[in-house]
Formats: C-alpha cells, structure tokens, sequence
C-alpha cells in the first residue's frame, strides 16, 4: 500500500467504519453465545435492524473506495457522520475510532519503512520480505505495550488490545483492497487468511472481556460485505467465532 494522504485518510475513514461492524455485529454474536445458538448469516440477516445495520457499514466502507478512488483527497465529498482529521472529538465511540485509525495507520507506515530498512539487503523472495516487514511494525506496536502503559497509567491488557484490533482494521483494509483472485495465491503475499491467522494469535491473555466480540464482530462485517459467510458457525466463544471467521476468507 503506498503512503500518501489519501491512503491515511482512507485509513482514517476505515476507523470510524468500524463502529458501524461494531453496531452490527457486537451485540448480536453476544446473544448468539448466550443463547448457545449458531452464527447463523440467513438467520442473523432477518434480524430486526440488521438490514439498516449492515447497510450502514457498506456505506461507510463505501466512503473508503471513494476516497481511494478520487483523484486527491481535496475532491473527496467528506462524510457529515464523520469527525475530519484534525477536528476536536469528545464523543467517547468516535474517539475509539479515531485511535483505532492511528494504529491502523502506524501499522502501514511502519510495514512500509521495514520495506526501506531492508532495501540494501538481499531477501531471496518477496514473501520473505512482505513477513518480515510484518513482524518489524507489529513488533513496533506491540512490544512496547507494558512501557507506554506504565507511563500513562493504562492496564497493559486494554493497551495491547487496542493496538491488536488496529493491527486487525490495517488488514482488512488491505484485503478489501486486493483483488479477490489474489486472495489465495499472490508471488509476494499470504494468503489473506492466513495474514488474519497471524494477528489473531498474538492475542495472547490476559485480554479485555470485549476483546474477542469486538473482533469477531469486525471480521464478520468485512466477511459479510465480500459474501464469504455463506454457512452457519457453531461457537462457544467470541474467540472461537473470530478464528472461524477468517477461515471464511478464501
């Protein structure tokens, strides 16, 4: 992904569409578990306001490709739900959107200057390269987690999580943005599933109770907008849920 400001502002756009998966799918995979039932798709569509629901996160990601797909971010129409960069937030929801869209955003910036740091050395294959310019921003991000905590007075769990769900918005960013056909062979990628896989196990406790609802709820928006849920899920948990999820993606 190349780094220019209509990739950070798409980054930031894709922030605030994460509190639409989040109003369509958090509290619903909630009473799924409660209930002991499936994550059942037909079953979840015919819920009341889900339609709405759903439709609104199209929407929002649909503010994403536009940004993206105009010809500078000057000539993009900005959405009147969503706070521009720069704009003084005190709602509490869109201020988690916001730090969500920061962490996504470092997470690129960061995967791309791996790709500098290691442009003098010899890398036998590009997916060599892609993993270890991974590991460089995810290693950025996450390693540090106790430090910064400590120094602003955060439990270190709520700050790895945080930064873990940023890390998570980056990639489905990248996968709504690569073609489908590559989704499963690419020269110099992962196949997408497996780079969700790999965001998913470093998730390691203790963790936030909403953790795993929150990212089982933004894989499954994202998985309901490519049209990869197509089968009922049994689920005991919200982290059993997330990794089944990311097997849908291919």
């Amino acid at each position: 992904m190349q780094i220019t400001q209509k990739t950070l502002d798409a980054l930031w756009l894709a922030g605030f569409a994460i509190w639409k998966a989040l109003d369509a799918y958090a509290g619903v995979i909630w009473l799924l578990r409660r209930d002991g039932r499936d994550f059942d798709p037909a079953f979840v569509s015919t819920l009341h306001g889900q339609a709405a629901a759903d439709a609104a996160f199209d929407r929002a990601l649909g503010h994403v490709h536009d940004m993206l797909a105009a010809a500078s971010a000057a000539d993009f129409d900005w959405p009147a739900d969503v706070p521009a960069p720069g704009q003084t937030i005190t709602d509490r929801n869109q201020a988690a959107a916001r730090d969500f869209a920061y962490i996504a955003g470092a997470y690129v910036l960061l995967h791309e200057l791996g790709h500098r740091r290691l442009a003098d050395c010899r890398i036998e294959y590009a997916l060599r390269e892609e993993r270890l310019c991974d590991a460089y921003a995810r290693g950025i991000l996450l390693d540090g987690t106790e430090t910064y905590a400590a120094s602003q007075g955060y439990p270190e769990e709520m700050v790895r999580a945080k930064r873990l769900l940023g890390i998570l918005l980056a990639k489905l960013l990248i996968i709504t943005l690569t073609p489908r056909d590559r989704w499963t062979v690419s020269p110099d990628h992962e196949p997408v599933r497996r780079r969700l896989f790999r965001v998913l196990r470093y998730a390691k406790e203790p963790l936030p109770i909403w953790f795993w609802d929150t990212a089982a709820a933004m894989l499954a928006a994202f998985a309901r907008h490519h049209g990869v849920l197509n089968v009922a899920i049994p689920f005991r948990s919200s982290r059993e849920l997330a990794f089944a999820i990311c097997r849908a993606f291919s």
